[in-house]
């Protein structure tokens, strides 16, 4: 998942190696800080 694209999914927490862990689609995707230059997280109410 490269370039600026907008997902709607779960978030699942972080791994124990510190990587932000979302299901998107019902697939479970982690996100290291390595990987991310930035990260937005919206959160429904």
């Amino acid at each position: 998942m490269n370039g600026s694209k907008q997902f709607e999914g779960e978030l699942v927490g972080l791994t124990e190696e510190n990587n932000i862990k979302v299901i998107i689609d019902g697939n479970e995707v982690e996100f290291s800080k390595k990987e991310v230059a930035l990260v937005r997280l919206a959160i429904k109410f």
